[in-house]
């Protein structure tokens, strides 16, 4: 069985209510019940199992537009934020095929959160229609990618991203 991501359904940006302006791409947030992937959204996993700070996306992108951190926001303040600034948020990978949650290493391996380990460990992956996107939504003038695109998987994943801008 294959390991869907969480959100799957807002990948393809079908259900927005507004036409974005800017597009930021991710990679991947496993959606498994038993990893205990608390993330009730997109760079939700703000904190760690121990309390911890562990991710800054929406302490800093709030700030860029001159608003206050939503670090400690629920999911309908992230949704408010982006559709007043007509941002749009997505992955590069819409599902892993060949995992398998029956098999104690590839749980331990969604469970990491690790985007290297997941592309060093897997094979079959189904990738988010960028260019679709991009085709459905003229509106999207601007594209940032939250990763290095430096190593050959994640290079070739954008590679029609690029060359459709071109």
């Amino acid at each position: 069985m294959s390991c869907k991501h969480k959100f799957y359904a807002e990948l393809q940006l079908e259900h927005l209510e507004y036409e974005p302006t800017t597009l930021i791409i991710g990679t991947f947030n496993p959606g498994w019940d038993n990893i205990e992937n608390s993330a009730p959204w997109f760079y939700g996993r703000t904190h760690d199992v121990h309390g911890n700070q562990n991710n800054n996306f929406w302490d800093v992108l709030p700030q860029l537009y001159n608003e206050p951190t939503l670090i400690k926001s629920s999911e309908i303040k992230w949704k408010e934020f982006c559709f007043r600034n007509k941002i749009a948020l997505t992955d590069l990978i819409a599902c892993i095929d060949d995992a398998d949650p029956q098999n104690p290493n590839h749980l331990n391996i969604i469970k990491s959160f690790s985007d290297d380990s997941l592309v060093k460990s897997f094979k079959d992956f189904e990738y988010v229609n960028l260019v679709k996107i991009l085709q459905l939504h003229p509106s999207i003038r601007n594209v940032y990618i939250t990763r290095s695109t430096s190593q050959t998987f994640w290079r070739k994943s954008v590679s029609s991203l690029k060359k459709y801008a071109s």
